[in-house]
């Protein structure tokens, strides 16, 4: 049986292998401290989750998506907005038509000018029914005002006569542009600095009926302005009973 002082040293032996064993285990092995943890990239999905996966792939196609949907918008829209896209179907007739002028001004500059002084001008409206004729005798305070109207008069000749139309959303002015592109025939003549005669020619009776109420709305435009051209003008059912042989689908 072994003495007491034998169990003694067989205590403090096996004591001194546990202390051993646990330094080696704790102090033996790699170890991640808190300064290599603190480098790890910062994600919002958790610990252990990098940035990597924050932006996930779907994100560049919802991008590409939305970019479509906008530059679909934006081309029926066209580049100037809702409600412009036949400004832009039209942009080559209207830039053909800037030096069909006077004084070399865009189409909707000398509209905006004579919008703003409508006014201005005196003007005698006469019609000749025997010779299917209409004339105006238009003036001005001076020279440069005239050439704005007749600059304006002369860019709507050419827009028609190059298959355009100047009001395509107004019954008359749909109608207006079908037969006084091809029925019709205008003079115009200077008869001083200030003043200005202009002649409508028509070959049948509907061409003439058409050019006297598209006179009626130039009236209404002396006398008001953007009020009477913001107004839509159907064609009286007498005119388009005289007109639809020259019609067509156009009204």
């Amino acid at each position: 049986m072994p003495s007491r002082l034998g169990i003694i040293a067989l205590v403090g032996i096996l004591a001194a292998v546990g202390i051993m064993a646990g330094y080696t285990f704790r102090y033996g092995q790699p170890q991640v401290t808190s300064t290599e943890v603190s480098t790890l990239p910062p994600s919002s999905h958790g610990p252990g989750m990098t940035t990597t996966n924050t932006m996930p792939a779907y994100t560049q196609t919802t991008g590409a998506t939305t970019t479509t949907t906008a530059t679909t918008i934006a081309t029926s829209m066209g580049p100037h907005g809702p409600g412009n896209g036949m400004m832009q179907m039209n942009s080559t007739i209207q830039a053909a038509c800037i030096t069909a002028g006077l004084n070399d001004k865009p189409i909707g500059q000398n509209i905006k000018w004579l919008f703003d002084n409508h006014d201005i001008f005196n003007y005698k409206l006469m019609e000749f029914p025997e010779n299917k004729t209409l004339i105006w005798i238009i003036s001005a305070p001076d020279k440069a005002a005239l050439e704005t109207l007749v600059s304006h008069v002369m860019q709507m000749e050419c827009v028609v006569e190059h298959g355009g139309n100047p009001r395509p959303f107004d019954p008359l002015f749909r109608v207006d542009a079908a037969i006084t592109s091809k029925y019709v025939h205008t003079e115009i003549k200077w008869l001083n600095d200030t003043t200005v005669k202009i002649v409508k020619v028509a070959n049948n009776d509907c061409a003439f009926e058409v050019i006297k109420l598209h006179a009626q709305v130039v009236k209404g435009f002396f006398d008001t302005g953007r009020i009477e051209a913001q107004k839509i003008h159907e064609v009286p059912e007498y005119a388009l009973e005289l007109c639809k042989t020259y019609l067509g689908d156009t009204s």
